[in-house]
Protein backbone atom coordinates (compact mmCIF):
# COMPACT_ATOMS: atom_id res chain seq x y z
CA UNK A 1 0.00 0.00 0.00
CA UNK A 2 1.14 3.57 -0.49
CA UNK A 3 -0.25 7.01 0.26
CA UNK A 4 0.72 10.63 0.50
CA UNK A 5 0.97 12.13 3.98
CA UNK A 6 -0.73 15.44 4.68
CA UNK A 7 2.77 17.02 4.68
CA UNK A 8 3.40 15.74 1.13
CA UNK A 9 5.75 12.88 2.07
CA UNK A 10 5.25 9.69 0.04
CA UNK A 11 4.62 6.72 2.36
CA UNK A 12 4.81 3.07 1.34
CA UNK A 13 5.08 -0.32 2.99
CA UNK A 14 6.62 -1.98 -0.08
CA UNK A 15 10.07 -2.22 1.55
CA UNK A 16 10.38 -4.90 4.21
CA UNK A 17 11.14 -4.25 6.93
CA UNK A 18 9.64 -0.79 6.70
CA UNK A 19 10.65 2.18 8.83
CA UNK A 20 7.11 3.54 8.43
CA UNK A 21 4.99 0.59 9.61
CA UNK A 22 4.29 -0.12 13.29
CA UNK A 23 2.28 -3.06 14.64
CA UNK A 24 0.01 -2.38 17.63
CA UNK A 25 -1.39 -4.88 20.09
CA UNK A 26 -3.86 -3.73 22.74
CA UNK A 27 -2.70 -4.73 26.22
CA UNK A 28 -5.29 -7.53 26.65
CA UNK A 29 -4.41 -9.08 23.29
CA UNK A 30 -0.68 -8.86 24.10
CA UNK A 31 -1.17 -10.58 27.47
CA UNK A 32 -3.12 -13.36 25.73
CA UNK A 33 -0.26 -13.83 23.23
CA UNK A 34 2.30 -14.07 26.03
CA UNK A 35 0.28 -16.95 27.56
CA UNK A 36 0.69 -19.04 24.38
CA UNK A 37 4.15 -20.31 25.36
CA UNK A 38 6.27 -22.11 22.76
CA UNK A 39 4.82 -21.91 19.28
CA UNK A 40 5.54 -21.45 15.61
CA UNK A 41 5.75 -17.66 14.98
CA UNK A 42 3.18 -18.04 12.19
CA UNK A 43 0.61 -18.89 14.87
CA UNK A 44 1.04 -15.54 16.66
CA UNK A 45 -2.14 -13.55 15.95
CA UNK A 46 -1.89 -10.52 13.68
CA UNK A 47 -1.73 -7.13 15.33
CA UNK A 48 -5.11 -5.46 15.81
CA UNK A 49 -3.82 -2.16 14.41
CA UNK A 50 -1.30 -1.16 11.77
CA UNK A 51 0.15 2.29 12.33
CA UNK A 52 2.06 4.31 9.76
CA UNK A 53 4.35 7.03 11.10
CA UNK A 54 5.54 9.69 8.68
CA UNK A 55 9.32 10.11 8.99
CA UNK A 56 9.06 13.80 8.03
CA UNK A 57 6.25 15.24 10.20
CA UNK A 58 5.65 12.24 12.55
CA UNK A 59 1.89 12.16 11.88
CA UNK A 60 0.30 8.82 12.71
CA UNK A 61 -2.18 6.99 10.51
CA UNK A 62 -3.92 4.22 12.46
CA UNK A 63 -5.60 1.42 10.53
CA UNK A 64 -7.62 -1.38 12.07
CA UNK A 65 -5.70 -4.30 10.56
CA UNK A 66 -6.31 -5.32 7.81
CA UNK A 67 -8.01 -2.23 6.41
CA UNK A 68 -7.22 0.72 4.19
CA UNK A 69 -9.41 3.14 6.17
CA UNK A 70 -7.39 4.99 8.75
CA UNK A 71 -7.57 7.75 11.30
CA UNK A 72 -4.98 10.51 11.28
CA UNK A 73 -3.33 11.88 14.41
CA UNK A 74 -0.93 14.81 14.51
CA UNK A 75 1.40 16.12 17.16
CA UNK A 76 -0.10 18.67 19.55
CA UNK A 77 1.89 21.85 20.11
CA UNK A 78 0.91 22.38 23.73
CA UNK A 79 2.35 20.67 26.80
CA UNK A 80 1.72 17.03 27.64
CA UNK A 81 -1.95 16.43 28.27
CA UNK A 82 -2.82 15.10 31.72
CA UNK A 83 -5.67 13.11 30.23
CA UNK A 84 -8.35 10.82 31.43
CA UNK A 85 -7.11 8.39 34.09
CA UNK A 86 -8.90 5.55 32.29
CA UNK A 87 -6.56 4.95 29.39
CA UNK A 88 -5.94 2.04 27.09
CA UNK A 89 -2.40 0.78 26.56
CA UNK A 90 -1.10 -0.55 23.22
CA UNK A 91 2.20 -2.39 22.75
CA UNK A 92 3.71 -1.21 19.47
CA UNK A 93 6.50 -2.90 17.53
CA UNK A 94 8.46 -1.48 14.63
CA UNK A 95 8.62 -3.64 11.52
CA UNK A 96 12.31 -4.33 12.29
CA UNK A 97 11.53 -5.41 15.90
CA UNK A 98 8.72 -7.67 14.70
CA UNK A 99 10.92 -9.34 12.06
CA UNK A 100 13.50 -10.14 14.75
CA UNK A 101 10.80 -11.72 16.93
CA UNK A 102 9.23 -13.96 14.29
CA UNK A 103 12.39 -15.13 12.50
CA UNK A 104 13.15 -18.27 14.59
CA UNK A 105 11.31 -21.50 13.75
CA UNK A 106 9.92 -21.67 17.27
CA UNK A 107 9.56 -18.95 19.84
CA UNK A 108 8.43 -18.76 23.42
CA UNK A 109 5.80 -16.02 23.34
CA UNK A 110 6.15 -15.43 27.07
CA UNK A 111 9.76 -14.28 26.56
CA UNK A 112 9.19 -11.83 23.68
CA UNK A 113 10.93 -8.59 24.66
CA UNK A 114 8.81 -5.59 25.54
CA UNK A 115 8.00 -3.26 22.66
CA UNK A 116 10.06 -0.08 22.39
CA UNK A 117 6.93 1.98 21.79
CA UNK A 118 3.86 2.21 23.99
CA UNK A 119 0.74 4.17 23.10
CA UNK A 120 -1.72 5.34 25.72
CA UNK A 121 -5.12 6.28 24.34
CA UNK A 122 -7.32 8.54 26.40
CA UNK A 123 -11.08 8.45 26.88
CA UNK A 124 -12.82 9.17 23.60
CA UNK A 125 -9.82 8.32 21.35
CA UNK A 126 -9.27 11.95 20.38
CA UNK A 127 -5.86 12.12 22.10
CA UNK A 128 -3.01 9.71 22.62
CA UNK A 129 0.51 9.64 23.99
CA UNK A 130 3.28 7.82 22.17
CA UNK A 131 6.23 6.87 24.39
CA UNK A 132 9.33 5.69 22.53
CA UNK A 133 11.99 4.18 24.80
CA UNK A 134 14.53 4.11 21.96
CA UNK A 135 14.42 7.85 21.25
CA UNK A 136 13.42 8.74 24.85
CA UNK A 137 10.59 10.87 23.44
CA UNK A 138 6.99 11.19 24.54
CA UNK A 139 4.74 12.82 21.98
CA UNK A 140 1.13 13.86 22.39
CA UNK A 141 -1.16 13.45 19.39
CA UNK A 142 -4.69 14.53 18.62
CA UNK A 143 -7.18 13.02 16.19
CA UNK A 144 -7.69 15.12 13.05
CA UNK A 145 -10.92 14.55 11.15
CA UNK A 146 -10.56 15.06 7.42
CA UNK A 147 -13.39 16.45 5.29
CA UNK A 148 -11.89 14.89 2.14
CA UNK A 149 -12.24 11.28 3.24
CA UNK A 150 -14.79 9.35 5.29
CA UNK A 151 -14.33 9.81 9.02
CA UNK A 152 -13.20 6.38 10.23
CA UNK A 153 -13.62 5.66 13.90
CA UNK A 154 -11.10 3.94 16.12
CA UNK A 155 -13.22 1.38 17.89
CA UNK A 156 -12.23 -0.07 21.22
CA UNK A 157 -10.44 -3.31 20.23
CA UNK A 158 -11.70 -5.06 23.34
CA UNK A 159 -15.33 -4.72 22.29
CA UNK A 160 -16.98 -7.41 20.19
CA UNK A 161 -17.59 -6.26 16.66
Amino acid sequence: MHMECECGEYLTDSMSPSDIVLWAYPDKQWKDIQKIGKTDPVLIPDATFEIWRCPKCERLYIFRYPSNKGSMYEIVDDSIFAGDPSRELWHVFTDVEWDEIIFPNEIDASTIPSSSIKIEIYGDYTRLLLRDSTTKKTLEYRFVPSPTRPKPLIMNPLEDE
